[in-house]
């Protein structure tokens, strides 16, 4: 949904991973970073990207764990499903 300024993610990292990253992935004129690491027990998802007025939508799996999501530095609720 480029062309909407939109991107949805849907991480489905495998919980045995401790921390994985994907960098600079460019989606239309956007580019995203994604990492993820697990913190204290839970799972921590930071974006990163560069045109600040896209819209990025996460979709969790549920989890045993605890998610925690921040966008450019600033933390954001996630509901899992």
């Amino acid at each position: 949904m480029a062309h909407q300024k939109t991107i949805h993610l849907r991480p489905q990292f495998p919980d045995e991973w401790p921390s994985a990253e994907l960098k600079s992935l460019p989606i239309g004129e956007n580019t995203i970073s994604l990492k993820m690491e697990k913190k204290d027990g839970k799972r921590v998802l930071i974006v990163d990207q560069t045109k600040e007025d896209w819209e990025v939508v996460v979709h969790m799996s549920h989890s045993k764990e605890a998610a925690e999501v921040r966008f450019n530095g600033k933390h954001r609720e996630v509901v899992l499903e």
